[in-house]
């Protein structure tokens, strides 16, 4: 997990492995920052690396075709 600042705004680099760490995730990066988390990239479709992605619904998520395909295959989910 990495956050990158872009200047005025955040991307975060896999939201972790459930929401509370997601959202924890989140909150500590905009507190430390003063800025907004902007973008997502999911890595790849792994529990650790995606579970988390519910914290981020409301930035625009980047991932591969793979990594979305298999979101929506293997854990049922709509990004």
């Amino acid at each position: 997990m990495r956050v990158l600042d872009l200047g005025d705004e955040l991307l975060v680099f896999d939201a972790l492995g459930t929401p509370s760490a997601g959202k924890e995730l989140r909150s500590q990066a905009e507190n430390i920052t003063g800025k907004t988390v902007k973008y997502l990239i999911n890595s790849h479709y792994h529990g650790d690396h995606v579970f988390g992605n519910q914290m981020f619904m409301d930035t625009t998520i980047i991932a591969t075709s793979l990594t979305h395909r298999w979101c929506a295959e293997k854990i049922n989910w709509k990004m």
